[in-house]
C-alpha cells in the first residue's frame, strides 16, 4: 500500500503564452518539471514535509502569482519557495488557512530552519525571504480534515493558498535556479522510476494484493451507484434591489459513486429570479417648454404698457420620482420680461 501522501501544487496566477513555470524539488534538483503558464498548473507532491519544492519563472514573471495545494488536510506540510526579481517590491496574501491581507499580516523569519519549526500560532503565518538569492519560502499547512463525503479536492472547496504580488523590480530577474543549486546538482542523474509489469485481473475480488495501489479502489472497490443529497438552502439573492437571482446546489454523495458505479443524474444547481424590492428612481426634469407669450404685468396701471412677463416650465417627470427616490434638484418654471409694444 502506498504510504506517502501526496497532493498537488497549483499556480492560478496570471498567465501569459510566452512564459513558462519551472517546478524543481530540491531533493533531485536535475529532475525538473515545466509547464505552460496556464492557471491550474502544477505538479504532484509530497505533503509530509520532507521536500522543498521551488518555483520559478522564464523568460519573464508576471506581478501576481497565486498558489494554492488541493488535496491537503490538517497535519500535512509543504515548503515551498518562489522566485522573485533580486532588489524587487513584493507583497504577500492569503486568504485560507488564514485571512492574511498583506505583508505586514505575514511574520518574516531569518532562516529555513526556523519557518520549519513547528509553532502552532505562527504556522500557515511566516515567510522568509532570501535577499541574495530573490526567493521567497512559505510553509503551507491545512487547519481543517475533509469530512468523509467530502467530494470536492479541499474540505468545503477550499484550499490552502500563497499569493506573491511583485510591484517593482527587473521582471526578467525570475529565474533562481543558477542561485540556488550548484552547477552539479542541476547535472545529477535523474532516478528511474519502478517499473511495474504484473497484470492485476478487473475481478480479483475488493482487496488489492499487497503492494500495489494507495487502498480499495477501482477494480476492488465494490459498485455503488451515487445518490443526491438534498437541495442546499437558497443562497441569498444576488442583488439588493430589483431583480436577481438565487441558486442552491446539491451533491452526489448520497452515497458517494464507488468503483464503476453510476454517477448521479441531473443538475447539481438550481438558479431562480429574486427580488427584494424596487430599486429607487431618482427624478429628472423633462426640457423646458418655449417661451409664452408676452403678457401684461397684473398690477400694469399704465404708467408702464409696454411691460409684460413670459415664462417656461418644465416636470418632474423624466421619469418621476420614485420607490424613495431623490426629487429633482432645481427650478420648474422660469420667468422673464418682455416687451408689449411694437418697437
Amino acid at each position: 500500500m502506498c504510504t506517502t501522501k501526496y497532493g498537488n501544487l497549483q499556480y492560478s496566477g496570471k498567465t501569459d503564452d510566452k512564459m513558462k513555470v519551472q517546478f524543481v524539488r530540491d531533493q533531485v534538483p536535475s529532475a525538473q518539471l515545466q509547464f505552460e503558464m496556464k492557471t491550474g498548473t502544477g505538479p504532484q507532491v509530497v505533503l509530509d514535509g520532507s521536500s522543498t519544492y521551488t518555483v520559478h519563472f522564464t523568460p519573464f514573471i508576471k506581478d501576481w502569482l497565486w498558489f494554492r495545494v488541493p488535496g491537503m488536510e490538517r497535519g500535512d506540510v509543504l515548503r515551498v519557495g518562489v522566485c522573485t526579481p533580486r532588489g524587487a517590491g513584493f507583497n504577500l496574501q492569503s486568504f485560507f488557512p488564514y485571512n492574511l491581507w498583506g505583508k505586514d499580516r505575514f511574520t518574516a523569519v531569518n532562516s529555513l530552519a526556523e519557518l520549519d519549526r513547528t509553532d502552532p500560532l505562527l504556522d500557515g503565518k511566516k515567510y522568509f525571504y532570501n535577499a541574495t538569492t530573490g526567493m521567497v519560502y512559505y510553509k503551507f499547512i491545512n487547519t481543517q480534515t475533509r469530512n468523509p463525503d467530502e467530494d470536492l479536492e479541499c474540505n468545503n472547496g477550499r484550499c490552502p493558498e500563497f499569493r506573491v504580488i511583485i510591484s517593482s523590480g527587473n521582471w526578467n530577474d525570475s529565474d533562481c535556479r543558477g542561485r540556488i543549486y550548484t552547477s552539479n546538482q542541476l547535472s545529477m542523474a535523474v532516478p528511474t522510476l519502478p517499473v511495474f509489469n504484473d497484470v492485476i485481473p478487473a475481478n480479483s475480488g475488493n482487496t488489492p494484493p499487497v503492494g500495489y495501489g494507495a487502498g480499495p479502489m477501482t477494480p476492488f472497490r465494490a459498485d455503488v451507484n451515487g445518490g443526491w443529497s438534498d437541495w442546499q438552502m437558497w443562497s441569498a439573492c444576488s442583488r439588493t434591489c430589483g431583480e436577481g437571482i438565487q441558486y442552491r446546489l446539491r451533491k452526489c454523495n448520497n452515497p458517494l459513486p464507488e468503483g464503476n458505479g453510476a454517477t448521479c443524474i441531473g443538475p447539481n444547481s438550481e438558479t431562480r429570479a429574486c427580488q427584494l424590492r424596487f430599486c429607487a428612481i431618482n427624478g429628472k426634469f423633462s426640457d423646458w417648454t418655449t417661451w409664452s407669450a408676452c403678457s401684461a404685468l397684473s398690477s400694469n396701471d399704465g404708467t408702464y404698457k409696454c411691460s409684460g412677463v413670459s415664462e417656461r416650465t418644465r416636470a418632474c417627470d423624466a421619469p418621476p420620482t420614485q420607490y424613495d427616490g431623490k426629487l429633482c434638484e432645481g427650478f420648474s418654471r422660469e420667468i422673464k420680461s418682455c416687451s408689449l409694444c411694437n418697437n
